[in-house]
């Protein structure tokens, strides 16, 4: 800013103890038109005092001075700051004593019998001194700036560490620091890769090709990594879920932030709730194996000891009828009656033992209690049933085949109650090393998203087929029926040859 752009008067300090020779200096300056205000003093103790009570744009100092020298003039306002220039006006001096006054601090020396020279060196002292002064502003603006985000890092709860462009840390936040075990100082400089991040989970080397951090340092794309881990300090591995970012400033300098997190305890809380289902699977399919061997003995007792004493009972009914004389009698009458219910209470019997479990699951394996299944929903409902049965001659274990036949049980079960169907398509196949169930009816369908609180039907088929390994899934929508799949993966134990396939319609 030159002196006459500026809308307030320059303000001068002159120190000088000669009246002719100051006003000698005002006279030139305001004869070039500079519109200024300046005091004019002669010790030290006035320079001080006049520091202290005004602020000065500049101080005119003469070097031939009696109570204090040039020198010392220019080490008293030096020392101020506000960084004030210092111009040194003397009659003559010599070349090496001008060069020891600029060493010292002076801005400028200008002879007397050159004040042409003076308003040129004071405009130049000022729009530099003002250019020191937005530096430093702005400098302390940025330093304030690097403290607040400083802080805020600090202040975060997760690490952070930037990188440079050749991937080297140029800063840690202290929760990185806490972190890691590093010290920010012991990593500046230093690749990321090289230091926290070179092993993966089994300690085997994690080539820096594959890391994603070095692939956003290729590409530019953001990353997000939920389940890593990092190195500390001390050679153990932190699991960690981190955000990389690239960030390229206005001068086109480019940083990469890394943003992570201690996945210790979300990790620890993932592994036990995984055990914990694990374990609920585990009793769900030892009960459900429970179950199914107490309803086959209940069904086993039903139907050989009941049965038997049931037609046992029959036989002795029919005996008394063969001895009765009087066929038209009350006798012959309730004889008959006692042989219907008796017949009544066999059927029944044989009702509850199949519901509790089909002879022919046991008898002639899975293929045929499917075809059974599907020609008891027909017969009772009249729905149109298709059937496929493609198991590639493999015989199952009973586990499987006891999984799967209550699949298709418990599904009819759901189509005859909710689902109002017409058409149902049931596919039972092969596929590889995995059994594919797939039962497909046209019914009113439903929502999968909407709760269903007591819905403990599907809900026990997932966990069937969960405890088997498998997948289960339900694909439905008001009005557009409903799918559902169920996928069992088969080992060598699991699957045999024998059984030839068959189809149904």
């Amino acid at each position: 800013m030159t002196a006459e752009a500026r809308r307030e008067p320059l303000q001068i300090l002159l120190v000088e103890d000669s009246d002719d020779d100051a006003e000698l200096i005002v006279c030139a300056l305001r004869d070039d038109g500079l519109d200024f205000r300046y005091r004019c003093i002669c010790s030290e103790a006035e320079l001080f005092s006049a520091l202290a009570q005004e602020n000065w744009d500049l101080v005119l100092t003469d070097y031939n001075l009696l109570t204090i020298s040039a020198h010392e003039v220019i080490a008293v306002v030096r020392a101020d700051p506000r960084d004030i220039p210092v111009i040194v006006i003397s009659g003559h001096i010599g070349e090496e004593e001008a060069v020891s006054l600029m060493k010292s601090g002076a801005s400028d020396f200008i002879p007397k019998h050159n004040l042409v020279r003076l308003l040129p060196a004071l405009e130049r002292e000022i729009r530099e001194a003002e250019v020191r002064r937005r530096e430093r502003q702005a400098l302390r603006a940025l330093r304030e700036q690097e403290r607040f985000l400083q802080e805020i890092t600090s202040a975060l709860g997760e690490g952070i560490i930037v990188l440079d462009e050749d991937m080297r840390v140029i800063y840690m936040n202290p929760e990185a620091e806490r972190l890691l075990g590093w010290s920010e100082a012991e990593l500046l400089g230093k690749p990321l890769h090289e230091t926290v991040h070179y092993l993966k989970p089994d300690r085997s080397p994690y080539p820096a090709n594959e890391c994603p951090v070095a692939r956003l340092h290729r590409d530019g794309q953001r990353c997000q990594v939920d389940d890593d881990y990092y190195v500390r300090k001390d050679g153990s591995l932190l699991p960690v879920s981190f955000v990389a970012t690239r960030i390229t400033g206005q001068n086109g300098a480019v940083r990469y932030v890394n943003a992570f997190q201690d996945r210790t305890a979300r990790k620890q809380a993932e592994e036990e709730l995984q055990e914990s289902r694990r374990q609920l699977r585990e009793l769900t399919a030892f009960l459900q194996r429970v179950r199914e061997e107490e309803r086959t003995a209940i069904a086993r007792e039903l139907h050989d000891e009941l049965g038997q004493m049931l037609s046992g009972l029959h036989m002795d009914v029919d005996w008394l009828r063969r001895r009765l004389t009087d066929t038209r009698g009350p006798e012959a009458a309730k004889i008959e009656a006692m042989a219907e219910l008796i017949d009544t209470a066999l059927q029944t019997v044989r009702r509850i033992s199949t519901d509790l479990r089909p002879a022919v699951l046991d008898d002639l394996g899975l293929e045929a209690a499917v075809e059974w299944l599907v020609e008891g929903l027909q017969s009772r409902t009249g729905i149109d049933c298709k059937l496929r049965l493609e198991l590639n001659d493999a015989y199952l274990d009973e586990p499987i085949a006891t999984a799967l036949f209550r699949l298709v049980q418990e599904s009819f079960t759901n189509i005859t109650r909710h689902a109002q169907a017409s058409r149902v398509h049931i596919s039972l196949t092969m596929e590889g090393q995995k059994l594919r169930l797939v039962v497909q009816d046209d019914g009113i369908g439903f929502d999968v998203t909407a709760p269903r609180p007591r819905s403990f039907g599907l809900l026990g088929m997932r966990e069937r087929v969960l405890a088997l390994s498998g997948d289960f899934t339900v694909d439905s929508r008001p009005g557009a029926g409903t799918t559902i799949i169920a996928e069992i993966p088969l080992d060598e134990a699991g699957a045999s040859l024998g059984s030839p396939g068959r189809s149904f319609a």
